[in-house]
């Protein structure tokens, strides 16, 4: 029988591990736990939790949810990050989501609501718990492995300069320091990309 790979799923709010042999634990139990994803070596899970607790963000009223990291085998949880109140909007976090360990498994980024159009990219490294902002998006995706190995794709809201007017929302390849590196381009042309890209190399 060919062993599968780990995956992690929520039920009723808590995380669950399926491991290679297609046995489950539950590894949280608070009810308000979600959006779950496995580091690189399989040993840690980040995800996020929900406090029931607002702050008064740039959009109004925001759950401060929190980042929270456990062992795969049940133990060693800790809070990485927590909801914090600041008129800057890159230092702003509310609504955490879309957790995702870098590849070398040190670090992990995500999205915390920030302006009206747009939320930002943070990162927050594991060891340190030191988080700081990379740049504005709407959804994150960190490439694998290949050419772009760490680095990153972005949806951004950008505006047409000039007398055209207008904003548009393209995928952006973005460094890990939040450098635009080059513009993808629209939905399709991000699939190509993953395709050639982040598919071929995928670990």
């Amino acid at each position: 029988m060919v062993a599968q790979a780990q995956s992690v799923s929520v039920v009723d709010g808590n995380i669950l591990l399926t491991n290679r042999l297609g046995e489950i634990r539950t590894l949280t139990r608070s009810g308000r736990d979600s959006q779950p994803a496995i580091s690189p070596d399989g040993k840690a899970i980040v995800f996020v939790r929900s406090t029931g607790k607002t702050i008064q963000g740039n959009v109004g009223d925001e759950e401060a949810t929190e980042l929270w990291l456990i062992g795969s085998d049940g133990l060693r949880s800790e809070r990485l990050v927590s909801g914090r109140e600041d008129t800057n909007p890159k230092k702003n976090l509310a609504v955490l989501s879309s957790p995702q360990f870098s590849p070398d498994g040190t670090k992990i980024y995500f999205l915390s609501t920030a302006w009206v159009t747009s939320d930002a990219v943070h990162v927050v490294d594991i060891e340190s718990k030191v988080e700081s902002f990379v740049c504005d998006g709407n959804t994150i995706d960190v490439i694998r492995a290949g050419k772009y190995r760490g680095f990153l794709v972005v949806q951004k809201h950008k505006y047409y300069s000039g007398e055209r007017g207008g904003s548009y929302d393209h995928y952006w390849l973005v460094s890990p320091k939040g450098v635009d590196v080059r513009q993808i381009g629209e939905e399709e042309d991000y699939q190509r990309f993953k395709t050639r890209t982040v598919s071929r190399h995928s670990e």
